[in-house]
């Protein structure tokens, strides 16, 4: 079956390889602007960051609404790519007294080989193992998307070269529709390797709220707090710029103004915890 005939035949809830292909262009190709809005993530998660929520509240909006420039921006030169990071992180600093922090070229990785029509969900795995080592034990990947929907997407994306009846887990699901103790048990077990079931995890798929969510969760808790990214791996950020919230409208993980400011300040701490041992990798 081409992939062609996957984008028009979607189904849900099925286990074999050929229907979650077709399940996966769910979040391409079937989502409609009227009947898919943006999933709301505030209530508990967004009064856990209400410093996040101050600074996003502050910001100017300083966003591309070129459709080209969005549509394009995961291969344009790092320059531009760095500029329009720092422009808009620098926007979003409501602490003018701290020394501001900044983006260099040498944060992100150049992708810009693996051409725009080709990132399509059933070559997300060709993607990563084209920019990334997935059989690094000492490298996390931390793959960021807009919405819990486009994250469940992913999720059975990066399953799709399984064979049949192979249970193998590469990655796991950090989002709002799993109980916010569920995902903590769920990092400390991988990070104490206490399940067997998580020995080949290397993709941790979240959205920018719920990650911010999480790691100030595990930062108040002294017990937890060096676990999960506190060590010595690598890590690489996947973001995942193809998914549009709104694609009349031409807006995605990149400049939807609820999303934008909280996907910076997520790299700006991963940045801080991880120093240079991070890379930005724009899909």
């Amino acid at each position: 079956m081409s992939v062609d005939d996957l984008e028009d035949n979607l189904a849900l809830d099925v286990s074999d390889n050929e229907k979650q292909e077709e399940q996966i262009i769910s979040s391409e190709n079937q989502i409609t602007d009227n009947k898919r809005k943006l999933e709301s993530e505030d209530g508990q998660e967004q009064k856990k960051i209400s410093k996040k929520a101050k600074t996003n509240k502050n910001a100017s909006n300083n966003l591309s609404t070129d459709s080209e420039f969005i549509k394009s921006f995961s291969v344009l030169p790092l320059e531009q790519v760095v500029q329009y990071f720092n422009v808009n992180l620098k926007k979003a600093d409501s602490d003018a007294s701290e020394r501001p922090f900044l983006f260099s070229k040498n944060d992100f990785k150049d992708t810009s080989t693996f051409p725009i029509s080709d990132r399509k969900l059933p070559n997300f795995n060709k993607f990563l193992t084209t920019f990334i080592n997935q059989r690094d034990a000492k490298t996390k990947t931390i793959i960021v998307s807009a919405t819990n929907i486009r994250v469940a997407d992913i999720h059975r994306a990066i399953h799709l070269d399984l064979q049949e009846g192979d249970k193998t887990l590469k990655g796991i699901k950090l989002f709002n529709k799993n109980k916010l103790k569920q995902d903590i048990e769920t990092l400390v077990n991988i990070s104490k390797s206490k399940d067997d079931k998580y020995k080949n995890v290397k993709n941790y798929i979240t959205t920018p709220t719920r990650l911010l969510t999480l790691l100030e969760t595990l930062g108040q808790d002294k017990k937890h707090n060096s676990l999960w990214l506190k060590d010595k791996s690598k890590l690489d950020v996947v973001i995942d710029c193809q998914f549009m919230i709104n694609s009349n409208k031409n807006v995605n993980i990149l400049n939807d103004f609820q999303t934008v400011y909280k996907l910076l300040d997520l790299i700006k701490d991963l940045k801080q915890i991880k120093g240079n041992s991070l890379r930005i990798i724009l899909y």
